[in-house]
């Protein structure tokens, strides 16, 4: 495991790793076996001045979401809504988003929410030619 490449590395038996971390050295064995708890991981982890995504295998890794601006979302929705309709709905609570303080912003995960549930239907071929029929009625009425 990656922990006893940085314990060894660092020059520090388990003994004084777990003192180090403040927890007990039978728990760095146990870490180092797979076996411990996320509490214990986190400690020893920071103790060795290291991040979680430096020990955790590279498919458990996290990357920072990405946050858009209204105008960013707005480019990504295809310019559907403006920014000032999906500010207006996230402070209405009617769209997923993310606050920042007084900012909103949308991560893509609030994007693919947002295209979700606000995708139209496809017409079907006779309500397509419904609406054709439609709209040349009210083109010919004066």
């Amino acid at each position: 495991m990656r922990i006893v490449v940085a314990r060894t590395a660092a020059g520090m038996s388990q003994t004084e790793l777990g003192l180090k971390a403040g927890v007990n050295p039978a728990s760095v064995t146990k870490l180092e076996k797979g076996q411990a708890g996320l509490d214990v991981l986190h400690k020893v982890v920071s103790a060795l001045g290291l991040t979680l995504n430096d020990v955790l295998p590279e498919a458990y890794r996290q990357e920072p979401a990405r946050l858009y601006t209204p105008e960013e979302t707005a480019e990504r929705l295809g310019n559907a809504w403006s920014p000032t309709t999906l500010r207006r709905k996230a402070g209405a609570q009617e769209i997923s988003h993310t606050k920042l303080g007084k900012e909103i912003r949308f991560s893509d995960r609030d994007i693919a929410e947002i295209i979700q549930a606000f995708r139209r239907p496809a017409l079907t071929h006779a309500q397509r030619a419904h609406r054709r029929r439609s709209r040349k009625t009210t083109a010919k009425a004066p």
